[in-house]
């Protein structure tokens, strides 16, 4: 069933109070796919949820793409669906508009998903998945809500209101952007919209009212990316992540028993030649992850998700895995700490690990998936590495024993080590440059907030591209979505506040033309580099008109002269291949960046 604009605002109230990176409704303006690609790049971006308004029909279906790829990533993200009457839904009646049995169809690629009738069930379904998100792995979640379960106004808008799109109190000129009025990117609204719409009896309204503005310092959002837990849950309250935490809300001690991080503390200190592998899971943590590895002498191997971790150039970080100096490092490390990543396939092939390997990571479902493990430790990366950083401390303090004549190294003799990898993979970085391959000009580009399709950006150039911090490079290796590069860096754009960039093909850029309108307009400052010379299979030449199936859209240079024509009335400037050194990408910009 679509949605109209009441059904919008009603549902963005509701959620409000748990502040969301992002609150994006498919279609207005967006269509629904660039609706969550953009959610997906906020969320991606920030590590919060955010959330997603469709109807149960052609909305949610053009989504199921994207929320197939965020579970595969996990991705949080809370989708809220308009179902219909309780009674239709109850009886799996088919209604026109919408997708037969929504919940069994998005069971697969969702953590949970469930029906509220009521609207006393509404609050309670919310604070759930919220907390959900929070305390296990992330990944789409959808809530399918009957008619009864809001005032009824939002299903059937009042009298002269006209087909439902009457504008709320505090719609704006973007009623896309349907989050809190102090969230970057999110609509304005005053005191007397919250009154209005408690008057017209929006849940929730009254809470979102006594939250908003700048948050008190006590509920400033901690290294987790959310508000620390203080006191019992209530509506809006969020409990972190699983583990002990003090009277200012700081992570304690975390849910994983002290004897296990003892031996886990031992065999990195007594070992010969450790490792450890940090991925996106492991983003709240950065600070714990530095301290470990250089109380230890150990590199760090960052996946895409966790480039970033570390600050750039320092000289235990190493930039992928994919390296065959990397990959022989790991192959003969006899001890691997593996944090907040699966070690899927999909971004660096098997890896043959002979060492003991120990993995820390929230979903329990997760671990020794893709490589045998001697020792799983369920839990968040955050406080696990803080405590495991006062344990090695602890352990390093010890006098030396026997297993010192088993050929156990020092962190001095380690760091030599590690500086000689570096010097075989800086080698290895340059001969390729020299060749022409692997993208060597992406290392020249300014450090930003990157989204890229997987065909417009391989994993050996993503790990040479320059980031600026955690959560800076966004790339779905595992299933990619054509066009998925320039929503996700909108919506991480709006959602953070700060400048992107997409990486895409003359295919994506075709695919997501929707978001360039509302680029200029929103001042996002957002630059997207296309691969004219790359993803062009699905192309029928360059003769082919319209954009019905891939096989249909025109070749990258249609596609080209149509943008670089189209680009002056979106208030957008073309660049032309070559417009940095040795930059082979065109570039759209806003007109005036630099």
């Amino acid at each position: 069933m679509p949605m109209n604009r009441q059904w919008q605002h009603v549902t963005a109230s509701l959620v409000r109070p748990y502040r969301p990176a992002a609150v994006l409704a498919a279609g207005v303006p967006l269509p629904a796919a660039q609706a969550a690609a953009a959610a997906d790049g906020a969320a991606r971006a920030t590590g919060r949820p955010a959330v997603l308004l469709a109807g149960s029909g052609a909305e949610l279906n053009a989504m199921l793409p994207v929320l197939v790829m965020a579970d595969a990533d996990s991705v949080p993200l809370v989708v809220l669906v308009r179902g219909g009457t309780a009674a239709d839904l109850e009886a799996g009646r088919e209604r026109a508009g919408a997708l037969p049995d929504t919940l069994r169809l998005t069971e697969p690629f969702t953590g949970w998903n469930t029906r509220v009738d009521r609207p006393e069930d509404v609050q309670p379904v919310l604070e759930a998945a919220f907390t959900d998100l929070a305390r296990r792995r992330p990944r789409p979640l959808l809530i399918e809500l009957a008619d009864e379960a809001l005032p009824r106004w939002a299903a059937d808008p009042p009298a002269g209101t006209g087909a439902g799109d009457a504008p709320l109190p505090g719609d704006t000129a973007f009623p896309h952007l349907l989050g809190d009025g102090d969230e970057p990117g999110a609509a304005g609204r005053t005191a007397a919209d919250t009154a209005a719409e408690a008057a017209a009896g929006i849940p929730g309204a009254a809470t979102a009212a006594a939250g908003r503005g700048r948050r008190p310092a006590a509920e400033e959002e901690g290294e987790d990316g959310f508000r620390p837990a203080g006191g019992p849950t209530g509506n809006g309250a969020v409990i972190p992540f699983p583990g002990r935490r003090d009277e200012h809300g700081r992570p304690g001690e975390p849910a994983v028993d002290r004897r296990w991080l003892d031996q886990v503390a031992a065999a990195l200190v007594r070992c010969r030649q450790p490792a450890i592998v940090a991925g996106g899971g492991a983003a709240g943590a950065g600070e714990s992850l530095r301290r470990l590895a250089e109380h230890l002498g150990a590199p760090v191997f960052l996946t895409l998700a966790g480039r970033g971790l570390l600050p750039a150039g320092h000289p235990l970080a190493v930039n992928g895995l994919a390296a065959a100096p990397a990959r022989r490092w790991l192959e003969e490390a006899d001890v691997v700490l593996v944090v907040g990543t699966s070690l899927s396939p999909a971004e660096h092939g098997d890896l043959d690990l002979k060492g003991r390997v120990i993995q820390v990571d929230r979903d329990a479902e997760r671990l020794g998936r893709n490589v045998p493990v001697w020792m799983a430790l369920p839990g968040d990366a955050a406080p696990a590495l803080a405590a495991l950083v006062r344990r090695v401390e602890v352990e390093m303090a010890r006098p030396v024993g026997p297993e010192a004549y088993l050929g156990a190294t020092g962190p001095e003799q380690r760091r030599r080590a590690v500086a000689r990898l570096q010097d075989e993979l800086a080698a290895e970085t340059a001969q390729a440059g020299a060749a022409g391959g692997d993208g060597a000009w992406l290392a020249t580009l300014e450090p930003r907030l990157t989204a890229a399709d997987p065909d417009a950006l391989s994993v050996a150039e993503a790990a040479i591209l320059p980031v600026t911090g955690a959560r800076s490079l966004l790339l779905p290796v595992r299933l990619g979505v054509a066009g998925y590069a320039i929503p996700a860096a909108w919506g991480a754009a709006r959602a953070t506040g700060r400048p992107a960039r997409a990486v895409t093909t003359a295919a994506g850029l075709w695919n997501a033309g929707a978001v360039l309108p509302w680029i200029a307009p929103l001042a996002v400052d957002l630059e997207i580099l296309v691969r004219l010379d790359r993803g062009d299979e699905g192309g029928a030449g360059e003769e082919a008109q319209g954009a019905g199936h891939p096989g249909d859209r025109p070749g990258p240079a249609s596609v080209a002269e149509f943008f670089r024509r189209a680009a002056p009335a979106l208030n957008l400037h073309w660049d032309e291949p070559g417009w940095g050194a040795g930059v082979p990408a065109a570039r759209l910009r806003p007109a005036g960046a630099r």
